[in-house]
Formats: structure tokens, C-alpha cells, sequence
């Protein structure tokens, strides 16, 4: 169940600012996010944390954007990460990482995402194990209201 929870009211000509927690998905499996019926969501910032394991490849970080089973869009980490690490990774419009040697790696996205029910936004990790665990998956939306377009 996906925690909504809103931080703030809206400022006029905007929509409200919301905090949306995402599901930890079992070991293993990448994570996806879909706004609920009658939602339009513009994504501000985003992060995740991965925990490998100690056995498997080197693994490459992608955010996909989805619609009815087809990735549409994908932004890569500037990074890969290696076995038995933890990586926080970030999702910011626009965003720039300073160095490859962090363990917070950055991916930038288009400055405006918007996303609906018809769309999914989640990882996916090339190389990953069975002992591979997100979890900590975060992203600050602009709930913009009203039902997506026909």
C-alpha cells in the first residue's frame, strides 16, 4: 500500500506538493510506482536505496517510464555498483552529479515528468541477484489533480 501523504496545501496556480512512499518489493525484484485513479502527478525529486549482494555482477541502474508494458523513456545512473554495497540514488529534474566516486548517485530527469494512472515509473537493474534488495523509495510529486485525458 502506497503511504499518501500530503506535506503541504497548494500554492495558488499550482497544485500541492505530496510525499509518496513506495512498497519495499520482495528481494530481487525492481520496484514501480503508479499513481492511484484521478491522479496526475508532476515528480519534483525522488530517491531509493539499493542494497546488493555479495555474490552476482556489477550492476547498471535504470529508471524506466512505462505505459501498458512499454518503457517509453530511461534515465541511467552515472554510476554502477558493485557487490555487497548500499546506494541511495537520486531522481531530480534536471540534476547534476559532481563525481562518479559517491555512493549517492544522481540521475537526472526531463524537467517535467507527469505521470497518471496509465503510467508507471520504476527501476530496473540490469545484473541484479536474487539477494538484491531496494528499499527507502521516495518521491516528492505535485499532485496536479483531476482524471488524465481520454
Amino acid at each position: 500500500m502506497i503511504d499518501y501523504g500530503a506535506v503541504a496545501r497548494g500554492f495558488p496556480g499550482h497544485g500541492h506538493p505530496i510525499l509518496i512512499t513506495a512498497p519495499t518489493p520482495a528481494a530481487g525484484a525492481d520496484w514501480t510506482l503508479t499513481p492511484p485513479p484521478g491522479s496526475v502527478w508532476r515528480i519534483l525529486w525522488g530517491q531509493a536505496k539499493l542494497v546488493t549482494s555479495a555474490v552476482a555482477a556489477t550492476r547498471q541502474v535504470l529508471l524506466q517510464l512505462s505505459t501498458g508494458g512499454l518503457v517509453v523513456a530511461q534515465m541511467a545512473s552515472p554510476n554502477t555498483q558493485i557487490t555487497g554495497l548500499t546506494y541511495t540514488y537520486q531522481f531530480a529534474p534536471g540534476a547534476t552529479q559532481p563525481t562518479l566516486a559517491s555512493t549517492f548517485p544522481v540521475l537526472s530527469l526531463p524537467a517535467r515528468v507527469i505521470v497518471d494512472p496509465r503510467w508507471a515509473l520504476g527501476s530496473s537493474t540490469i545484473a541484479k541477484d536474487a539477494g538484491d534488495q531496494w528499499s527507502a523509495i521516495t518521491f516528492l510529486v505535485e499532485e496536479l489533480g483531476g482524471a488524465p485525458p481520454e
